[in-house]
């Protein structure tokens, strides 16, 4: 494991652009992933304090490589759950606009995740996974990608989206969210290029091509690259690779290339340190994948293949489709005597147990809900409570499940079992003084805060509770405070 102390590599951070023009390609290449998988970035694990600075190194070499904030920003924020916590990831998304009035309005994107697994403590030490190959290789790779593209005489037809793609390390998040949360606009995007883990050319004699011939004209473009560029590639096909950041563009009918060396590699190893690199290598991939990148701006069509074209109609499920939480509930509750055109005075009324909610769309979800109740209200005879089963099922409308807030609305209708009751000191006789079983409509809204909700619940009983035959017609009616959190 190599080391970097920290202010040097602050030192690194800001000057590093002013010197790398004299570089060659290689020496460029080998100075980021020095930085990236240095031992004081401790790994670039989710959550790691030095991340920031991590960021920071990308965004100013984007900035030198001429890339342009998309849409005012280099970065773009998301949430996500990890266990039981809400942690922040960063994808750091710069533009290279294309030149064709047209066509510029179509993207290319060329990514690499620069998370990786950060460290553990083994007998007390600190082990790190610096994640040199996986993935400060493709980071660079992305990079110096950019600066050959910005700096070359070829003007770009289409526009190139540069995205260094947080979290993908704990299940393609950071890709997953900028198409969820459409920071970009999968119609828009015709190919995109995932470089990950591209440092080890010569150990795996040559480079893996997986996804590109999921382009209907991927091995035309191939074949003229290779005319300019010739390097070793082993391995051509349609297949979209599932496990990195290509898996949720192919989804999206969206063709996918997945860069990649081989794994005649360290991977998720201590070992995987930036000497072990071949920076060689990596130059000439990186130039392959410039001239790859500037021909397939410049094609006159990018469209999927047949497979893919069906493929993308079909729907994409986005985010979690089942969730279970807990649920408890304070308000108060009343018995309205319909008939009469009163309403007797309320009790404490309280309710708790499990919801779970099915997902239909980002804005639709199924709510069924079991719980516990307690409820009543104040008569001439004493007070009435009933201890209860109540199973509400709702249908809820909300603002899309995509961030850290949620705001929500729903509506439905409620079962209700009653097992026990009092009227002052008497136990209740269930349908002979009341009904053991209610129905009733409720309504409600709320916020949930990460996996915090909170709102409220309004109860109107349907069922006439009255069983003795005389007197009013008697409804239920309650109030909720609503309180809840997601597992």
């Amino acid at each position: 494991m190599k080391t970097i102390c920290l202010i040097p590599l602050v030192i690194t951070l800001f000057i590093q652009p002013l010197f790398a023009q004299t570089k060659s390609l290689s020496e460029n290449l080998e100075q980021h992933v020095e930085v990236l998988a240095s031992d004081s970035l401790e790994g670039r694990g989710i959550g790691n304090s030095t991340l920031p600075l991590v960021r920071e190194y990308i965004i100013e070499n984007f900035k030198e490589g001429g890339l342009k904030p998309y849409q005012g920003s280099f970065e773009h924020e998301f949430s996500f759950k990890v266990n039981l916590a809400r942690v922040k990831g960063v994808n750091l998304v710069g533009i290279l606009e294309g030149v064709d009035p047209v066509l510029k309005k179509e993207y290319i994107v060329v990514g690499a995740h620069y998370d990786h697994l950060g460290y553990k403590i083994t007998n007390g030490q600190k082990v790190i996974y610096n994640g040199a190959d996986d993935n400060a290789s493709g980071t660079a790779g992305i990079i110096e990608i950019a600066k050959f593209l910005s700096g070359q005489e070829i003007p770009l037809k289409r526009s190139i989206i540069f995205v260094a793609f947080d979290a993908e390390e704990i299940g393609l998040v950071g890709s997953r969210r900028i198409l969820m949360d459409s920071v970009l606009i999968s119609d828009n995007i015709r190919l995109m290029f995932s470089l990950d883990m591209i440092g080890m050319y010569e150990a795996n004699k040559g480079l893996n091509l997986k996804g590109l011939l999921s382009l209907a004209n991927g091995s035309d473009l191939l074949e003229t690259t290779l005319k300019k560029k010739n390097i070793s590639v082993k391995k051509v096909n349609a297949v979209i690779e599932q496990r990195t950041d290509t898996k949720h563009f192919g989804e999206r009918g969206i063709p996918a290339v997945h860069f990649f060396t081989g794994t005649n590699s360290p991977y998720h190893k201590p070992e995987d340190d930036s000497d072990l690199l071949d920076y060689e290598g990596m130059a000439e991939i990186v130039e392959f994948a410039s001239i790859l990148t500037t021909n397939a701006a410049n094609a006159e069509t990018l469209e999927p293949n047949n497979k893919l074209k069906r493929q993308s109609n079909m729907p994409v499920k986005e985010g979690k489709t089942f969730t279970l939480g807990l649920r408890a509930n304070l308000g108060s509750s009343f018995h309205n005597y319909t008939d009469e055109y009163f309403k007797a005075k309320t009790v404490v009324a309280a309710q708790m147990g499990l919801f779970s909610r099915i997902k239909l769309s980002s804005l639709l979800s199924i709510q069924p809900e079991l719980l516990y109740q307690t409820e009543g209200s104040q008569s001439a005879a004493g007070n009435l409570r009933t201890h209860a089963f109540s199973v509400p099922v709702n249908l809820v409308l909300g603002t899309p499940d995509r961030g850290y807030v949620r705001f929500y609305t729903f509506t439905g209708g409620y079962y209700t079992y009653r097992f026990n009751g009092k009227i002052g000191s008497e136990d209740l006789t269930f349908d002979k003084d009341l009904k053991q079983v209610g129905y009733g409509l409720n309504f409600g809204f709320g916020t949930e805060v990460g996996d915090i909700h909170i709102g409220y619940v309004y109860k109107h009983g349907l069922t006439n509770l009255n069983d003795s035959g005389e007197g009013s017609a008697l409804n239920e009616r309650a109030h909720y405070f609503m309180m809840g959190f997601n597992f």
